[in-house]
């Protein structure tokens, strides 16, 4: 499988939410309050709710993502399946 790398994404966290048990710990949601993100391809400011034209073409990719969670809020690296 081949892979390009697409963007890194950190975001601030307003508040989470628990959903509930699952059999290995605790759902949970996070609300995004911004960030950013930056990429070859693109970058820009993660807002709580927005969309931009521009960047529809990330709605025809298949990605895949890690990160950890920082103090100053969770990072992710984003990789483009091919």
């Amino acid at each position: 499988m081949e892979s390009r790398f697409l963007m890194t994404l950190q975001v601030a966290v307003a508040g989470v939410q628990k959903m509930g048990a699952v059999p290995y710990g605790t759902r949970s949601t996070a609300l995004i309050s911004g960030g950013h993100f930056e990429g070859p391809r693109l970058r820009g400011k993660a807002c709580a709710s927005s969309s931009r034209p521009r960047y529809a073409f990330l709605n025809r990719l298949l990605a895949v993502a890690s990160g950890d969670r920082r103090p100053e809020g969770p990072i992710y690296t984003i990789e483009e399946i091919l």
